[in-house]
Order: C-alpha cells, then structure tokens, then sequence
C-alpha cells in the first residue's frame, strides 16, 4: 500500500532455499501482500532495469461543484488536465525525486553524499553523527558525546544504530579519536544549512602549515573509516546527491 486507497503492483527477485510452495503459503494469507505468479529464474533483477512508473490515477469532484460550470476552480482544473493529457499520454513527463531518497531530516542524504564526491570524508562523517531533528534522548546523548570521545560515544550509542556503530568502530580503528574534539561544534550541530566551505585561496594564505597537515591527516583517516562501511550505505548517499541535482535540471526544464 502506498496509502489507505491506492495499491503497490511491483516484481521482485529473491534468493531462497526454502521451498517456494512453503513461502507462498506464509504471506500469500497477508490480507494487504498477494503474491501472485511465482517462477524460478536464472536471471536476477538488478538496479537500473527500471523503464518507468505507470499510474492510474482516479479524481473525485462534488456534483455540486459540477453543477456551477466552467467558471469553478474544480472544472477549469479538469479542463487543464483533459488538454494535457494527449501530451502526457504520448511522451509522459519527467518525475521529480522525493524526500525519500534525499532525505527528510534537518541533516538530509545528498548532503553525505555531496561530501564524499567532493573528497571532504571529515565533513561527511561529521554529518553522518549529526543530531537529527526527533530523535531518541539516547541517541542524541551518545551523539553528543563524540565531543569527549569515539570510545565513549561508542559505547553510549543504541544497537539499533547499526551504520553509526559501524561507522565509530572504524573512526576508534583508525585513530580519528585523537582529532575528533576539534570538530565537535560541528557534529553536535543541529543547524538547517550545511557549514559555507572555505575558500581555496583564503585557506592557503591563512591557514597554518601544522594545522593545514592535522586537516588533511584526519580527512585522511575519516576516507578510511567510510570506505570500511557497507557499500550500498554508500551509493545511497552518493545516489541521493545525483537525485538532488536531477531535481535541479528539472527544475530547469
């Protein structure tokens, strides 16, 4: 169900070795999952073979609303639509991206994946142990806590969060502990916009020559600790970067 009205037709690819006739006769009694034409294949689904969406899409309007001709909101809307519709119909239209694959949060996905393209790894991992907006005390305590240290936010953080866990065993693994309270105004930010990055020419002309290499060193050892991670945790953020900028051609379109 994508909501109370609408339903999901999809085809998906699974790998099982238990009998399918024992899988169907578990969800196939779902009252909101059918699962219908079961096969066998040698070929697998994979990203990209995706052509397209199609939509049915049913409008309702009041028959009082009807009843007051052309002049009603309602009707000049459903004049617009019905001129559009041969176009539509013939070419489609371009989709936009939503926030789920940006990310809906006061910390969103394509800004860690903007980072990682970009080869700034401390400010991605900066982002990725960002307090968001709604989240549990214990989450946020332990967040927090990376001011002290990578050991102790390790410790502090909940099992369910198993990426940042991840993420910290390789951070405590590589050493970035020893850096890690300089950027704690950072990673406990809970601001909406991302930090301005520096410029080029300002930070060769004023930045010192020591703290210049402590910056490159400990981007270099958050490069590590992220290249550890899973890499479909990775091509998410990545991915919700590209979505970011396609929004932004459509737009342009």
């Amino acid at each position: 169900f994508i909501d109370k009205t609408s339903y999901l037709l999809s085809q998906l690819g699974i790998n099982i070795n238990s009998d399918l006739k024992q899988l169907f006769q578990h969800y196939g009694g779902s009252n909101s999952l059918i699962i219908r034409n079961l096969k066998i294949s040698t070929k697998s689904i994979h990203l990209g073979e995706l052509y397209g969406n199609r939509f049915e899409i049913i409008m309702r309007c009041h028959q009082k609303e009807q009843a007051n001709g052309n002049n009603n909101p309602t009707n000049k809307m459903i004049n617009l639509l019905q001129s559009r519709m041969p176009f539509v119909s013939s070419y489609g239209f371009i989709n936009y991206y939503g926030l789920q694959r940006l990310g809906s949060s006061n910390v969103p996905s394509w800004w860690i994946g903007r980072a990682i393209l970009k080869e700034e790894y401390n400010k991605a991992v900066q982002y990725i142990l960002s307090v968001r907006l709604k989240e549990g005390d214990d989450v946020v305590q332990a967040k927090m806590s990376l001011n002290t240290s990578v050991k102790e936010c390790l410790k502090l953080m909940p099992s369910r969060m198993t990426l940042e866990i991840l993420l910290l065993q390789n951070l405590k693994r590589y050493g970035w502990e020893s850096s890690s309270s300089s950027s704690s105004s950072t990673t406990s930010s809970t601001t909406s916009s991302p930090p301005p990055p520096p410029s080029s020419t300002a930070a060769a002309s004023h930045e010192d020559p020591h703290d210049a290499k402590k910056r490159l060193k400990r981007n270099l050892l958050a490069k590590r600790s992220l290249l550890s991670l899973p890499r479909n945790a990775l091509s998410m953020w990545v991915r919700s970067y590209q979505s970011y900028l396609w929004n932004l051609m459509v737009c342009e379109r």
